[in-house]
């Protein structure tokens, strides 16, 4: 693993490999640690841990992003890719042409360009949803030391606007009860504990206000605007910090434990009620 890079406290115009290569605790190394430790420890402290190449996954819900918030860029680092029958002379010859055109770019599928056009399509006839992703500062990379454990930690907002922050979701289901399951398990509470902390720390203006604007990736492709509030900021602000502590923790010791001896029972919703 090489030495990653350490910005100082500020706001910055990053690629995403920028980032995620970057020095910092994000809130994907918290939701390692709260995994175990020992799995932020061999993910982003292991001199020999070797990286993965990003999933399909990963890379269709950066491409979504870039088409919806930054066209002009898509179009510069994207190229949509055919499947060509290289059986032919034709098709060996129009592969070839891709190969050298597409050098440098990211590869997109057309299938999957043609799901991006649709869930982007989803919102285009939504006032509500345009002014919440126009006027804006887009993927800007912020950095900030936690005053209390001297952490660098580091956040990507999707959507930063002077008074709101919004993050743009893709979700197989974007209904209430749904997307809620999803708010929790991903750690997206978190996650806005983190962009409030570094409008407060590296801007300057703490941001009160945080969106989660959900897209489904399923016909009929719908959308929904959800407003967070202020119960859930505050519980992932305190879920950060607590985190945040025990990682200190563990730096100053530097031991990293991995799972703990516990007897294993039934969870709650399993038990019989009389």
């Amino acid at each position: 693993m090489k030495a990653r890079r350490i910005y100082t406290p500020g706001i910055y115009d990053l690629t995403n490999d920028e980032y995620h290569e970057s020095a910092g605790i994000s809130r994907s190394g918290i939701m390692e640690f709260k995994r175990s430790p020992k799995h932020y420890w061999y993910k982003y402290l292991n001199a020999d841990y070797l990286k993965k190449e990003s999933s399909k996954e990963m890379i269709f819900g950066s491409a979504l992003h870039c088409y919806i918030l930054e066209p002009e860029r898509f179009d510069n680092e994207y190229y949509i890719t055919q499947n060509w029958d290289r059986r032919t002379k034709e098709g060996k010859s129009n592969y070839a042409k891709m190969l050298i055109e597409s050098a440098g770019s990211i590869l997109i599928s057309g299938d999957d360009f043609d799901l991006i056009q649709q869930m982007a399509g989803s919102i285009k006839d939504d006032s509500q949803a345009i002014e919440l992703i126009t006027d804006a500062q887009y993927e800007k990379s912020i950095y900030w030391i936690d005053p209390e454990t001297q952490l660098l930690c580091k956040v990507r907002p999707d959507i930063l606007h002077s008074n709101f922050i919004v993050d743009l979701k893709t979700t197989k289901d974007a209904s209430y009860s749904a997307f809620q399951r999803d708010f929790y398990y991903y750690g997206y509470a978190l996650q806005i504990a983190m962009m409030y902390e570094a409008s407060k720390h590296a801007l300057n203006v703490p941001i009160t206000n945080f969106i989660d604007l959900a897209i489904e990736k399923t016909e009929p492709y719908l959308h929904a605007i959800y407003p967070i509030d202020e119960v859930t900021i505050d519980h992932g602000r305190n879920e950060f910090h607590f985190y945040l502590k025990q990682m200190k923790e563990c730096f100053e010791k530097n031991e990293w434990p991995g799972y703990k001896l516990q007897t294993l029972s039934l969870p709650n919703y399993a038990k019989i009620e009389d």
